[in-house]
């Protein structure tokens, strides 16, 4: 899938496997930051946990970026501070609830940010 988005430390994101489509987290060599560098270019392949350090007042993880139908992407807490799962996501790995409306989580598990567009990517 390449580039997915963009974080709003100013990092792209990108998805969750390589260019031989493996788990690039668990095969390529990522830095603390859930990156690292190719030809010219740093990018993320996940959101975490030392960078998802700012939840709301409902223990809910803040906005770390968005992902490129528009939808937003928060960490991996959901509302009272509960760690997500893929169990709790939909196949894209968003859902919808209160005022929020549709937006991703990047749960701690692969594919760790998003498993479809729920939009259309621009």
């Amino acid at each position: 899938m390449g580039a997915i988005g963009l974080t709003l430390y100013g990092v792209v994101l990108f998805s969750a496997v390589d260019a031989r489509g493996d788990d690039a987290v668990a095969n390529e060599i990522v830095d603390v930051y859930g990156g690292h560098p190719a030809m010219t270019h740093y990018h993320d392949h996940n959101v975490p946990e030392r960078l998802d350090v700012r939840p709301g007042a409902d223990g809910r993880s803040a906005i770390t970026g968005y992902v490129r139908d528009g939808f937003p992407l928060y960490g991996y807490l959901g509302v009272g501070g509960t760690e997500l799962t893929n169990g709790d996501l939909d196949v894209c790995h968003g859902h919808s609830h209160g005022t929020l409306g549709y937006h991703y989580h990047a749960p701690m598990e692969y594919p760790y940010t998003i498993g479809c567009y729920k939009g259309t990517p621009r």
